[in-house]
Order: C-alpha cells, then structure tokens, then sequence
C-alpha cells in the first residue's frame, strides 16, 4: 500500500484481490491515521466477500430483491411496493451507493431526511423493511458481508394509528351519494357494497357482478388472496343493482378512473356534513355493516380478501360502542330497548319519494338512491337497505344450554 497527498488529504494506492490498482481517500489529514485506513481498505478489499459487497450497489440489491419476489410468486401489487419503496431508498441514499457503505450512519441519515420530507412513520418503515429485505438477499449472495441487525434501527416504531371512519347509516350514505355526479356515487355504492378497493373497482365490469347467481367477482392483484369471488348478501344487492342501472351496459370497466378521488369525496362529505371519508373507509364500512350483524372474523377475512383474521382483528372488525353494546345485549337476551333489538329480514322494498327515509317494522332503515341522481335512460333504480347497529340472529333464535348439575 502507497500513501501521497492530495492537498490537506492523504490519499492511497494499492490493488484489490483482482488484480486492478485502486485510488482511494482516506480521508484523514494525519499520516498516522491515513495510513491505519489504508491498510484497512487494502485488507477489506482482499476479501472476496468484501469485494463483492464494493462491487454491488444499492439499485442492483434492490432489482434482485425484486426479482426474487417475482420468483417466489408474490402477488403483483407486493412486487410494486418493493419497486416504489426501494425507488426511496435509491433516491436519498443514492442508487450507486455500494452496499459495503450502507451502515448504521447512512440508515440514520435516510430516516432524517424521510422526516424531513414528512413522511409518515408507518411509510418510512415499509421502506425500512424493504431494505432490510434487500439485505437479507444480498447477504445470502455473499455481496452483503455486514451484521443486518446493526445496521437496522432498533425500536423503530412506525407509530400506525388506523382510521376509524365509516358510512354510519343509510341516511348518511343517501347524502353522500347526492352529493355526487351521479356515476361518481354508483362507483361510491359499489365501493360500500362490495368492499373492494379502489384499484380493483377500476377493473370491474357487468360481466363480474351475477345478481342472478348471487356473486361478484373481484380482480384482485395485491395478494394471492385479492382475487376471488364472493357472494351477493342482502343488503349488497339492491346497492349492486343501483350500480348496473347507472354504469352498466358496456363491455368494459364499470368506473372510470377517480384521481381525484380524495379532494372530490372530501368535499361531498363536507357538503354532506359528514366527517371526511376516504376510499379505503368506504371498504371499512363493508366490513362494519358485515360485523353488526354478528358476521364472524374468519368470514370478514375471508370477504375483504386478507389472508387471515389480523388485519379484521386490528382495524377492519372494531365496533363503535353503540354497535357493540347492541350486540352484546342481543345475545344476551335483554331488550331494554327498541334499538337493541336484533334486526330481522326487512318487509318488501318500498318506491319512496326523492332522498326520503323509511324504516321497516323491525327497525333497520329501508331507502333507495335518488331518482333525480341515480337514474339512467329515465329508469328509476331500486331501492335498497343498509343495517344498523346490531347482529342478525340465526332463523331458529338463540339457544342456551342449561346444566343438571
């Protein structure tokens, strides 16, 4: 190993485990330190393995992190989140960065400026799992030869607090939907009704939804389990049917696309005097309704598509209080109350007048889109029933089993 100057800066030459020279700073004013690192370098760089991780860079980990991902038969949209995640880390840490140089220090450094960006904890740890996953590829390759573990941060929180807003109740989803362009609130009953999400109720098209057979098809591509078909309930088809009436007719998607989606169903709620709603808590009302009717987690899962019950457990089963305490006291038997009264199936559908409200003899609100907005070619559109509060009991009622003892 040489050591010469370069202005203030020592500098050294010698050559790696390949054979090429190598010009390298060390980046110190003192000989004596210059020449510790030097030697440093000129060892580190003997070593295959460390050779290998000078070698790969940052973007190279991450396209093999992706590729591996596809290999492995991820779905589509996971795939993407590692894309756009690792896009973040490329950006801030540099693409061409060489794995040998991401330490604690150039993690610390990226999750400063994440903040610094305001971005959320909950996004920066996504991006800290996809590099953390890209690690773990590089190190089974030989071309990471750090310790993962003390590269990472510890006791990162992502802080996640999910939201909790949902459609409340039929009169509140009327307002809602008159409060939009008449399409913009059948693409807002499919969201309710089926529960999808925003990117799959892009790709649906008449052909999915077969009111006859009881099913509607999902295109999912998030995970292996966003795909699927799921069965039409009650309350999910008069909904359905205000969609087919409004934007079927054609051979291709449903709804047009909403890039606007968040400013425009902000604002209708404001309109509506609601509090502000977004796509993904129109999928939380989905769930909800399905819950207060004493829908089990497993079968909530199995309806939003998820590959078991956390995230229902977590975020999408939660009852407001009244919810539950309406179950609660259902299945305990009491009836204090008009309104902890268990519903049952509503009577026939009545044509009621534009934007009216009815209730059926068992309490669960029965209403129907307005005709003035939900129309198409002159049709007026079904009408349909959302549930309130509380669980629907099976047809024989509630059973108790007594001991002898």
């Amino acid at each position: 190993m040489r050591l010469y100057k370069r202005g203030d800066t020592y500098w050294c030459s010698y050559y790696d485990a390949a054979g090429r020279r190598v010009r390298r700073s060390t980046r110190c004013t003192d000989q004596r330190a210059a020449t510790t690192t030097g030697h440093r370098f000129e060892r580190d760089d003997a070593d295959p393995r460390r050779a290998a991780a000078n070698a790969t860079t940052l973007r190279t980990a991450i396209d093999r992190l992706v590729a591996d991902r596809e290999g492995r038969g991820r779905a589509a949209g996971t795939v993407s989140m590692y894309v756009t995640k690792g896009g973040q880390l490329t950006r801030v840490l540099g693409g061409e960065t060489p794995l040998a140089q991401i330490d604690a220090t150039a993690v610390d450094r990226f999750i400063a400026t994440r903040l610094e960006d305001g971005a959320k904890r909950n996004t920066i740890g996504k991006e800290l799992t996809t590099l953390r996953s890209a690690l773990k590829v590089a190190k089974r390759r030989g071309e990471f030869t750090g310790d993962i573990a003390e590269v990472m941060p510890v006791g990162w929180s992502n802080d996640y607090q999910p939201r909790a807003a949902v459609v409340r109740s039929a009169a509140d989803l009327q307002r809602l939907v008159d409060a939009l362009a008449p399409d913009r609130g059948a693409h807002l009953c499919l969201l309710v009704a089926t529960g999808c999400r925003m990117a799959e109720s892009l790709r649906l098209r008449s052909s999915d939804i077969d009111l006859g057979a009881g099913f509607v098809r999902i295109r999912g591509t998030k995970t292996k389990a966003a795909a699927a078909t799921l069965p039409i309930v009650a309350w999910m088809r008069p909904l359905l049917e205000h969609v087919l009436a409004v934007l079927g007719g054609g051979g291709g998607p449903l709804c047009r696309p909403w890039t606007n989606v968040w400013r425009e169903l902000g604002a209708s709620c404001a309109s509506a005097g609601l509090e502000h709603l977004t796509p993904n808590d129109l999928r939380r009302t989905h769930s909800t309704w399905l819950a207060v009717q004493g829908v089990s987690n497993q079968d909530l899962s199995g309806m939003l598509r998820h590959t078991d019950t956390r995230m229902v457990e977590r975020i999408y089963g939660r009852r407001a209080p009244d919810a539950l305490g309406a179950s609660l006291r259902a299945r305990l038997g009491e009836t204090g109350s008009a309104s902890c009264s268990p519903p049952g199936p509503c009577a026939p559908r009545q044509r009621l007048g534009a934007g009216a409200l009815a209730a059926c003899d068992t309490g669960v609100p029965a209403q129907r889109i307005r005709a003035d907005r939900g129309t198409r070619g002159g049709r007026e559109t079904p009408a349909f029933f959302v549930p309130r509060d509380g669980i629907e009991p099976p047809t024989r009622g509630f059973s108790i089993l007594c001991s002898t003892n």
